[in-house]
């Protein structure tokens, strides 16, 4: 947080409201050179003049009008040449002298005391010039002579000093009450208006009540550029604190124009390095920081810094400021102990001038608690944030905006610490404290709504996060943030959301556009540029575009490989996914390697992950599977199972459950049968305690145990199995997929074997009509189901229907060119056999 905006000079308006209030004399003949002198600017000559008049006065006059006048007219002449002191002392005397003496028409005494007030808060007394402007006021109040114009002055500067005292709610209040004075006695666009205008934009703008700040600041500036052109050193004033606003408002290109004209001005009256022009340079450098235009910020804050260490010293509150904004310039450039060092001369600085309950020393403990959280040094951030969250509840209230940027800040460290319910309320109390301060369309809320759906996704509340995170995307469209690494990780959760809700083409093209965005910003080796790219190559697996899948995990591994050891789990998890991507293409021996490559890996590092050396070995025997080298697979099925037993896992669980289905499917294909079935068996209790007994993978090794069982002669076992295999398929897959039909092949020519014949005929003609409707329909499947129905056809006797189920057969298989089908050579021989059987007629033989 950056300084908040300069309130107006009250100190460089109050010399000439004084000047003009003071020189109201009448002209009596002994002073009327001295007038004249005073006039034309000639004030030594004036100064002897009236101090020989007071001499004089003092000689012979004793009290008289005389000499109060001579006290009045040489004490508003000190004022002019800024000599407070010897002016305070004259005043004094002066209002002592009409104590005594009142005059009849005594309405100059308010004008004597606010003189007196003024110079007061010139020289810093601020409990003293407010008890005589408060004696100023009830003066005028009482007197019923006055111009209430004259009240209306008094109320501002009454008002400007309480602000300055913190007493905002009473400055509000005479600010108020001099608008509707000036405003009643002058009209709606009178000159006079300006200052107390300006002053209570500036209260509303410290409090947050940007939308009302914002219009009184704009009415300031209409009044008095058309009286005074833009020129004018109070509008320059009114410029550099509406333009403050338009950044706390992240209206950035509304600023600068504002503050450049400002610095301007103020350079041209006052030059560059007066304190007030200072202050306007400190804004745009502030503007060019949010902007990220880092190198124009930092050097203009190290200028700025410069002149204030000299004008005010090391130790002085715009120091102080300038150490903090130097802070804030290093934390963007990520020279995070650069700024820790600036944040701490900052915070040492306010402690030693405001004490520790100050919203000035508040803001440096948010911006060391931001700081930390960068460091993930989070118990020094959340303890930072929340001594910042403790003074402004105290000192701002819990509504006021600063207030709701630290509790956005506090919520982002719960979420780093695992206390995410926390994190969510945190955020919610400062979204609601964001839309009133800065409206439902500005940037500040769209950033705590990007943090608020990051917290739904996580707990699995998509259609919320879902509307956050649009609506967040929809206000930065118009209002972009600084950081573009926000917009990137609010689309990468947005393409987490479509990949959830199955829109996979929709998080595709989200991970697409991210990418590039994360590696521009942070480059190549960024860890969430890889999380971004691993989870854009699995969204490829999953849409079967295992060619992009292989070339991101190639990509990443070419990364992940050159900044750690070989047996790193990064490294170790992109060989397994890219050994992955290599048997979706078919590329069997290319998967066999990684999968080694990671083996060999892991077995050479000091402490194997014992999961992925599982991994690596079970993929390793899948591959080898894949190429029938059945023998050199299964030492690898055997040591994975191995190392995975045990674990109570969700995900080992898994896998123990698929090295056991294959380790099985090996056995079985050997023929080694009694070694498959309790594999099986294990794999069924394993994926079933994982899956639910009602799932595809329970149903699959349903079905392959029956198999097994069958082969076995344990035909009750099997017939057992074949049933809930099928059932299970047609629950969860639907009747009419190709996974039933295989099940219900399979158990039909179980059912042929147990000369169950009508039911296997059943079973056997449910599977046909299931592959005839499918799309593309699988030649060498529809013929070995039409085989097996011809021969069931046959065992009841049925010859017309088995001679047309075969003869469709061999129309299918006729066109494989491989000799050694053995589908196609027992389709012809039974087909040939029901030709014989049937006898000579209009059959045409094969």
């Amino acid at each position: 947080m950056l300084p908040r905006p300069p309130r107006p000079l009250q100190a460089a308006l109050l010399v000439l409201l004084l000047a003009a209030g003071c020189a109201t004399w009448t002209d009596p003949a002994g002073l009327s050179s001295g007038e004249r002198a005073y006039l034309e600017g000639r004030y030594s000559d004036a100064e002897l003049i009236w101090l020989e008049a007071l001499s004089e006065s003092e000689t012979t006059g004793g009290g008289g009008p005389r000499l109060a006048e001579s006290l009045r007219a040489l004490s508003n002449l000190y004022i002019q040449q800024e000599r407070y002191d010897e002016a305070s002392d004259l005043l004094e005397r002066w209002m002592k002298l009409r104590e005594r003496n009142p005059l009849a028409d005594d309405g100059t005494l308010a004008d004597g005391i606010e003189a007196l007030a003024g110079i007061r808060l010139i020289q810093g007394e601020f409990e003293s010039a407010a008890r005589l402007y408060e004696t100023t006021l009830r003066a005028r109040e009482t007197d019923a002579t006055l111009d209430n114009l004259a009240i209306a002055e008094t109320l501002e500067h009454l008002a400007a000093i309480y602000d300055t005292m913190d007493r905002r709610d009473e400055s509000t209040l005479l600010y108020q009450r001099s608008i509707e004075i000036r405003e009643y006695a002058l009209g709606l666009a009178d000159s006079s208006l300006a200052n107390s205008l300006h002053g209570l934009a500036v209260i509303y703008h410290d409090r947050g009540r940007f939308g009302e700040a914002e219009a009184l600041y704009q009415r300031a500036l209409d009044i008095v550029v058309k009286e005074h052109g833009w020129t004018d050193p109070f509008a320059a004033t009114a410029l550099t604190n509406l333009g403050s606003l338009y950044r706390v408002l992240g209206r950035f290109d509304d600023a600068l124009p504002l503050l450049e004209q400002a610095r301007k001005v103020r350079t041209q009256h006052l030059g560059p390095e007066h304190v007030d022009t200072v202050a306007t340079a400190n804004e745009i450098a502030a503007v060019w920081a949010e902007q990220r235009r880092l190198k124009e910020a930092a050097e203009l804050h190290e200028w700025i810094l410069a002149i204030r260490e000299r004008e005010h010293g090391s130790e002085s509150a715009p120091v102080a400021s300038s150490y903090n904004n130097l802070g804030l310039v290093a934390q963007y450039r990520r020279d995070y102990d650069q700024a820790e060092s600036h944040f701490l001369r900052a915070l040492t600085i306010r402690r030693k001038l405001m004490g520790s309950l100050h919203r000035e020393v508040a803001a440096i403990h948010n911006n060391l608690g931001v700081l930390h959280k960068l460091r993930r040094e989070f118990g020094d951030a959340e303890a930072a944030h929340r001594t910042a969250l403790k003074i402004q509840e105290q000192v701002l209230g819990s509504d006021h905006p600063e207030t709701a940027m630290t509790l956005h800040n506090l919520a982002d460290v719960q979420i780093e610490t695992g206390h995410r319910q926390r994190a969510a309320e945190l955020l919610r109390r400062a979204l609601a404290v964001k839309k009133r301060a800065y409206g439902r369309d500005h940037r500040h809320v769209a950033d705590t709504l990007i943090v608020l759906a990051a917290l739904q996704i996580e707990s699995e509340e998509f259609d919320a996060a879902e509307t956050s995170l649009e609506r967040a995307l929809a206000i930065w469209r118009d209002s972009p943030p600084p950081d573009p690494l926000s917009i990137a990780e609010a689309l990468a959760n947005l393409a987490v959301i479509r990949q959830h809700g199955e829109r996979l083409a929709d998080a595709v093209e989200l991970y697409e556009r991210v990418s590039p965005m994360f590696e521009g910003e942070l480059g190549p080796r960024d860890p969430n540029l890889a999380q971004v790219l691993t989870r854009q190559a699995a969204l490829y697996t999953q849409l079967g575009r295992h060619a992009e899948s292989l070339a991101v995990y190639e990509r990443l591994l070419e990364t992940e490989e050159s900044g750690h050891e070989p047996g790193d789990p990064a490294v170790v998890r992109l060989l397994i996914a890219l050994a992955s991507a290599h048997i979706q293409l078919g590329q069997f021996g290319e998967a066999g390697a990684r999968y080694q490559q990671a083996k060999v890996a892991l077995e050479g590092a000091d402490r194997p992950a014992r999961d992925l050396l599982a991994y690596s070995l079970g993929g390793l025997a899948d591959s080898l599977v894949q190429q029938r080298r059945f023998h050199e697979a299964e030492p690898h099925y055997l040591r994975g199972i191995e190392l995975l037993e045990g674990s109570g896992k969700e995900e080992h669980r898994r896998e123990l459950g698929a090295m056991l289905s294959n380790l099985g499917s090996i056995y079985a294909l050997s023929g080694r049968l009694a070694e498959a079935e309790p594999l099986y068996t294990r794999a069924l209790e394993v994926r079933t305690g994982v899956e639910g007994p009602r799932h595809e993978s329970v149903a699959r090794l349903r079905h392959d145990r029956a198999g097994v069982y069958a082969q076995l002669g344990r035909n009750a076992k099997a017939k057992e199995d074949y049933r809930s295999a099928l059932a299970l398929r047609e629950e969860i897959l639907g009747p009419n997929h190709p996974k039933v039909a295989s099940t219900a092949e399979a158990f039909g020519v179980f059912q042929l074997g147990q000369s169950e014949y009508a039911k296997a005929e059943q079973l056997l003609r449910r599977a046909l009509a299931i592959r005839d409707q499918s799309e593309r329909p699988d030649s060498g499947e529809l013929g070995r189901g039409l085989l097996h129905l011809g021969e069931a056809y046959v065992l009841q006797h049925k010859l017309p229907e088995a001679e047309a189920a075969l003869r469709r057969a061999l129309d299918l298989l006729g066109s494989d060119a491989d000799p050694e089908n053995s589908t196609l050579a027992e389709a012809r021989r039974v087909y040939d056999w029901v030709i014989d059987a049937r006898g000579p007629g209009p059959a045409s033989a094969r």
